[in-house]
This record gives structure tokens, C-alpha cells and sequence, in this order.
């Protein structure tokens, strides 16, 4: 085998092994909002929680800012955003995906009286990620030399869409699940969906 044909068969291998990498990170952050957005609208009983799905173009964006190591929001104009960072820098970039979302929900202790008033003082990632009109997200992932007040870290940078006006401040509705969810749409393990359900057989 000549030494170009090497070449090219290792340039294939890492292509691949990129877009491996990239499909499963957005795998991992899909998957896990899921699960915490199905919890919250089983426990919940959130009548129009809506199953999310990946967005590239604000995984584009998300990644640009993380990219930057500013642990501060990007205020990008016509979307939500929330930002994680840790000291540790050592794992894989889909165990911070969870780490960062199991962080945002872990601000839920403070929405006490239930009326989400903490949304603008305090647990505002979680409000946006249980947002019941949050349909789209995209997220990025970046292992910095130097980020907030860690020599080494990893910041995790999401941006969020959202398809109507939802509950607005009340961030979802309460009620029998999956019966507001509106119309031309379908529940699915307990979201909300856009299109009609596919029929069986």
C-alpha cells in the first residue's frame, strides 16, 4: 500500500471519527433534556411540555461563544441560553453535557412557592430548560486554559428556541399531561409533539 493511500484512509478515519464524536454529543444533550423535561411533565403534571430537538445552527453559535471561555451569557439576540462551567477537565465531552444539565435542574429547590418567581433571581437555567415552548436547542462544549475562576475547566454553552408564547412567566402549564399541547400535534411519553402521530402498521 503506498504511503498516499495511507494517508487518505487516515484522513477518513479521523472525518469519521469526528462526525462520530459530534453525533454523539448531540445525542447526549438531546437525550438527557428529554429525560428531565419527560420527569418534569410526569411529576409535574405539565399539560404542554414539548419533546425538544437539535438545532445546528445554535450549536454553531453556542460552541462559537464557549469557544471564547467567558463564563458570562453571550446575549445573543432571539434566544434563550444557559451557560456551566466546572474545574475539572478530564472527561469526555458528553459526561459534561449531563453534568451541566443535571446542574440547571438542581436549581429547582429554589423556585419554593412554585410560581417560578426565582426565573430572573436565581434558577433561571432551569426555568429554560423546562420551558414548555422550548423546542430547539443547540449546545457546545469547550475544555479552557483559563475560565471564570478555574486555571483549567470546561464551559458548556446551550442556546434555546421556542415555538409560541407557552406559558410565558409561568414557564408551563399544569394540568392533565400532554392536554394542552395544541393543535396538529401528538403526545409522546408524556411531550408534546409537533405533526400527527405516526399510525401503527
Amino acid at each position: 500500500m503506498s504511503q498516499l493511500t495511507l494517508c487518505i484512509a487516515a484522513l477518513v478515519v479521523a472525518s469519521l471519527v469526528g462526525v462520530i464524536s459530534a453525533e454523539s454529543l448531540s445525542s447526549a444533550f438531546i437525550n438527557k433534556f428529554n429525560a428531565v423535561r419527560r420527569h418534569e411533565a410526569t411529576t409535574e403534571h405539565v399539560s404542554n411540555m414539548f419533546k425538544m430537538a437539535w438545532d445546528n445552527t445554535l450549536a454553531s453559535q453556542a460552541q462559537h461563544w464557549a469557544n471564547n471561555c467567558k463564563f458570562v451569557h453571550s446575549h445573543t439576540g432571539g434566544v434563550g441560553e444557559t451557560i456551566y462551567v466546572t474545574s475539572s477537565d478530564t472527561d469526555t465531552t458528553n459526561h459534561y453535557a449531563t453534568k451541566a444539565i443535571d446542574a440547571w435542574m438542581s436549581e429547582k429547590k429554589l423556585n419554593t412557592n412554585g410560581h417560578f418567581s426565582c426565573c430572573k433571581t436565581g434558577c433561571g437555567h432551569y426555568c429554560m430548560t423546562v420551558r414548555d415552548v422550548a423546542t430547539h436547542v443547540g449546545c457546545g462544549v469547550k475544555k479552557c486554559a483559563h475560565v471564570g475562576s478555574y486555571t483549567t475547566g470546561t464551559l458548556v454553552v446551550c442556546q434555546f428556541k421556542t415555538d409560541g408564547t407557552g406559558a410565558g412567566a409561568a414557564v408551563y402549564h399544569k394540568g392533565g399531561i400532554c392536554s394542552q399541547c395544541g393543535a396538529n400535534t401528538h403526545c409522546e411519553s408524556n411531550l408534546c409533539v409537533h405533526g400527527a402521530a405516526h399510525p401503527i402498521g
